[in-house]
Formats: C-alpha cells, sequence, structure tokens
C-alpha cells in the first residue's frame, strides 16, 4: 500500500494505491470530532503520482458508481452513497440553478393543458357537451422539491465538494424519505422539461441509493463508497473498455447429463451452468477471448485458468467454422498494472498447455492449433489509470488492436515463448 497527501480545495486528502486484490477500493470518508479525514483508494496499478485532474477523479469514482447497483451484493453492506446521481445533480446545479417548482391548478373550462384524467372521471361519457377540465401551471420559486434539492445539494458538497470544485451550505433535513419522494414524483408527473425532468430523477435516485445523509453529521463515523471486492468491478471495466460483445451464449461451453432410466421421460436431460468468458471481442475474422485477472504485479494465473482459456478458444474456433466463419483466435489474460511515460501495456509471457508440445518439448508451430491461435494464451499487462480513463475506441486502438498485432508476430515469426 502506497500512501500520498494531496490538496483538494484547501482540503487534504490522503491517497492511497493498493498493493494486495482484497484492499478496498474507492472513496472513505472518517469523521471523528466533527472533523473530516477524506481518503481516496485506489485499485492496484493506479499511477497516482502523475498529476490528474477533476475529470480523473469523476471517471474513477463513476466507475464504481456504475457498477454498484449491479454487483450490490458483491460491495461492502453498510453506508451507500449514489456517487453517478450526485455528480449529475452538482451539474444540473451549476447549469440550471436551483429548481423552479410547478404549481398545477386544475379547473373546469379553463385555458391550459387539458388533464384527461380528470375529465374523464367527472364526466358521464354519454352525455355531451363534456365538462372541460385543464392544467394551468405556475412555478414556485422557493417550494418543496427546492427544499430537498437544497438538502441533497448540502451533503453532496460535504462529501465529494472537494473533488469537483463545489461548495454549498448544509440544508436541515426537510422531510421523511418517503415524503420527498412522494413530492418528486408527483411533482415528475406534471413536468414535461427535460432539464427539471433529469433533475427530478436524479434526485429520486440519489435518495433511493443513500442511506448516510443524516449520520455525516454525527461525531465519529465512516462513510465507504467503494468495494473490497474490486476484481468484480476490474472484470466489468475490461468488458465494457474493450467493447465485449454482449449475446456471448452461442460462444459459451456447456455440460449435459444424460440419464438413461429417464430417456422417455420428458426431460432427459440435466444442463450444468454453463462456463462463462469474462469478455469476447470479435473483430471482422479475429476473435479475442479476455479474462480479466485482478492480480498483483508478478502473480500469473494458475494451470486452471490457462486451461480454461485454451478450451474456451477451441470450443469458440469450432462454433465459429461450423458456422461457416473461418476465424482465428487471440487468447488472453488482462492485469493491472502501473506504467509510465505513455506506455499503456505489455506481453509479459505466453502460457500452454503439454498437449500442444511436440517431442522435443517445444509449441508444434505447423500445428492448425498454433496458426490458428489455439495454442497460446498471453499474459498482458495493462496501464489500470489508462484502463479507467480512457474511451473505448482509444483502448482498442492503443491497447487491443496493438496486444493483437504483437500476438499475431509472435505466431508469424514462428516463435513459441
Amino acid at each position: 500500500m502506497i500512501k500520498t497527501e494531496k490538496t483538494f480545495r484547501k482540503q487534504s486528502v490522503n491517497i492511497v494505491v493498493n498493493s494486495s486484490a482484497n484492499e478496498f477500493v474507492g472513496l472513505k470518508i472518517e469523521i471523528k470530532n466533527n472533523q473530516e479525514k477524506l481518503t481516496l483508494c485506489f485499485p492496484i496499478g493506479y499511477n497516482a503520482e502523475e498529476a490528474y485532474n477533476r475529470k480523473e477523479i469523476y471517471n474513477f469514482l463513476n466507475i464504481l458508481a456504475l457498477y454498484h447497483n449491479n454487483d450490490a451484493d458483491k460491495f461492502n453492506k453498510g453506508n451507500t452513497f449514489a456517487i453517478f446521481a450526485a455528480v449529475k445533480l452538482i451539474e444540473s446545479y451549476l447549469k440550471n440553478g436551483l429548481y423552479k417548482e410547478t404549481i398545477v391548478n386544475t379547473k373546469n373550462n379553463a385555458e391550459g393543458k387539458i388533464n384527461w384524467k380528470k375529465t374523464i372521471r367527472n364526466n358521464n361519457l354519454l352525455n355531451f357537451p363534456l365538462e372541460i377540465y385543464s392544467d394551468k401551471i405556475n412555478y414556485r420559486y422557493e417550494g418543496e422539491v427546492q427544499k430537498i434539492q437544497k438538502y441533497c445539494l448540502g451533503f453532496i458538497a460535504k462529501i465529494i465538494g472537494p473533488f469537483f470544485k463545489f461548495n454549498f451550505p448544509i440544508s436541515p433535513r426537510p422531510f421523511s424519505d418517503l415524503e420527498m419522494l412522494n413530492i418528486l414524483r408527483r411533482e415528475l408527473e406534471f413536468q414535461n422539461m427535460d432539464s427539471k425532468k433529469e433533475c427530478l430523477h436524479y434526485l429520486i435516485s440519489f435518495i433511493e441509493n443513500t442511506n448516510c445523509i443524516d449520520i455525516v453529521n454525527t461525531k465519529n463515523t465512516i462513510i465507504e463508497i467503494g468495494t473490497k471486492n474490486f476484481e468484480y468491478v476490474w472484470e466489468k471495466i475490461i468488458d465494457l473498455k474493450f467493447s465485449g460483445i454482449k449475446n456471448k451464449k452461442e460462444l459459451q461451453p456447456r455440460t449435459t447429463y444424460y440419464f438413461m432410466s429417464d430417456l422417455k421421460s420428458k426431460y432427459p436431460q440435466k444442463y450444468n451452468v454453463p462456463m462463462r468468458p469474462d469478455t469476447i471481442v470479435k473483430e471482422n475474422n479475429m476473435v479475442a477471448i479476455l479474462d480479466a485477472k485482478y492480480y498483483t504485479n508478478g502473480n500469473l494465473p494458475g494451470q486452471y485458468d490457462i486451461n480454461k482459456q485454451l478450451g474456451y478458444a477451441t470450443f469458440a474456433y469450432d462454433i465459429l467454422l461450423n458456422n461457416g466463419e473461418d476465424v482465428y483466435i487471440r487468447n488472453m489474460f488482462i492485469l493491472p498494472c502501473k506504467m509510465n511515460n505513455g506506455q499503456k501495456y505489455k506481453i509479459e509471457c505466453y502460457a500452454t498447455n503439454k498437449y500442444f508440445l511436440d517431442d522435443s518439448g517445444n509449441v508444434n508451430i505447423e500445428s492448425k492449433e498454433f496458426k490458428k491461435g489455439l495454442a497460446i494464451v498471453a499474459t498482458c499487462y495493462v496501464d489500470t489509470k489508462s484502463m479507467i480513463n480512457l474511451t473505448t475506441h482509444q483502448i482498442k486502438e492503443e491497447i487491443l488492436n496493438k496486444i493483437v498485432k504483437e500476438m499475431n508476430e509472435v505466431i508469424i515469426a514462428n516463435r513459441s515463448h
């Protein structure tokens, strides 16, 4: 674990870069005797020594937020904070100011948008003419929604304000969570302006997914926004940034039991759960099969993982070949690493199975398995900071395509190790 200290908006922040896979990754707020201590805990390989800006902090926190709801059971229980909604609420306020609340007065035969629900409820549809009810909309500048917005923005500023140069005074709680949600949803029903609808949606999301607003005012508490199981986040980062295909079902190996005593029954088979490659990238006639490993530098995948990847490659190749596609496979492990001077990846080594070796102990370079990429798995380190901050297009051009090109050169040059 590497520790440093930086200052954001005159507030000291501890910076921690983890050195093992089971350490907490995210933002930690420790409150003791009403004094706050902020700690940013970065994952393995994150280069915190280089200068970084507000956008990079946002990308890091947002990565955690994107996967928190999808894998809530794998994240820390306890205090939660909706980072994505919080940042969007900051952006909404800076762009549009405080919310101007909508006041709807529904009257009979008045000008305005027809309220069909009330019109139908208050009429016998067999009798004409109908009494038409219309909604006349006015705005209130300091209504209930604005009180909720101020309450949320004050808490957000206290937690992540230093990283986003955002300051907002603390406001008292105006209503219970349930009352706030009911007020926001009621307002949403009558709102047609996109910017206001977005603000309401983010307020609802923030309140629903944040359970630590009140305890921040206590004398002693710890709020952790992140996870001790970053390996799940790493898998999803690799799948997202390398643009893995969405439907991997066809290329997932699956075993089946057939029970001889039940051959005449309606369901004679028992299917096992399929093996699932982390990421599959299909680019013309090249198929890259990626296995994300959140390991520290120097720790390599074991023989089970190697054989699993080789099995994936053979299965995918055979399935696609049967479908009339003449493809080649590029098989790789993707591990985090800190790199300098603009380097974004390196191929550390290649792995194979004894099955693919000839009598002299070398990979049979004339075999179909070697030429089609079924016999080797590359162990690739990628720069952690680049994986979080680069776009999918940049990662494809600057990392994936270059790794594939380098693997192609190894195979073409007939170098097996």
